[in-house]
């Protein structure tokens, strides 16, 4: 095992298996744990008498350590009038009173999203929606509340990082640490393809050849 002053090997005595918090640990014949899966163990008399492995923070997701799975952002209304005009001068709101998500896609990200400002509205869409408010994804809910001076104040609660198509390279790293095959992971993120041998596709014209 891995510790503060490096690692340390210890004999496995018949040790207790759990699982859960400490709150409420449960025993188990066995654990199942993968790459990256954290466990706790007890150590008693130079040896470990005692294995736990915490629940995973998104149980069930192949990307459940990732720092992305979950995330915040909070801007107060000026801060985020501020991103607005940074990104398009043109915006020349000096304050966000209102955040509004008018449209979502599919898979529940924000496709049209409004923001009312103290200069009047600025409608976004798609990836601008996520590089206008600074936001690492378009994935999120958004709750306003007040400050204590009463200013205006905004929390993202939103989940991923990236643009929400195609391939996700902590997802695969994941599917692949669970025993996935390069099949099965490129059939996940891509369904209704398939692999062929290169050597059975037509060949490609040269460049500047006449067909």
């Amino acid at each position: 095992m891995k510790g503060p002053k490096g690692k340390a090997n210890y004999p496995l005595a018949p040790a207790a298996l759990l699982t859960g918090s400490a709150e409420a640990l449960t025993p188990v014949g066995a654990l199942h744990a993968y790459p990256g899966d954290r466990v706790r163990v007890f150590i008693r008399g130079g040896r470990a008498v005692g294995l736990v492995r915490a629940p995973a923070p998104a149980s069930g997701t192949y990307e459940r350590e990732s720092a992305w799975i979950h995330w915040t952002r909070r801007f107060t209304g000026e801060e985020l009038a501020g991103k607005l005009r940074e990104r398009d001068p043109s915006r020349t709101g000096s304050v966000a009173r209102k955040v509004e998500v008018l449209e979502r896609g599919a898979s529940g990200r924000a496709k049209r999203v409004r923001v009312t400002t103290d200069a009047g509205t600025v409608s976004l869409t798609g990836l601008e929606i996520r590089f206008a408010l600074g936001l690492p994804e378009t994935l999120f809910t958004v709750a306003s509340g007040r400050d204590e001076k009463g200013a205006p104040v905004f929390t993202f609660y939103g989940r991923g990082w990236g643009h929400g198509v195609g391939l996700c390279q902590t997802g695969a790293f994941g599917m692949a640490l669970s025993g996935r095959t390069h099949a099965e992971i490129l059939a996940r993120y891509y369904p209704g393809t398939g692999l062929v041998p290169l050597s059975s596709l037509p060949p490609v014209p040269a460049a500047g050849a006449v067909r």
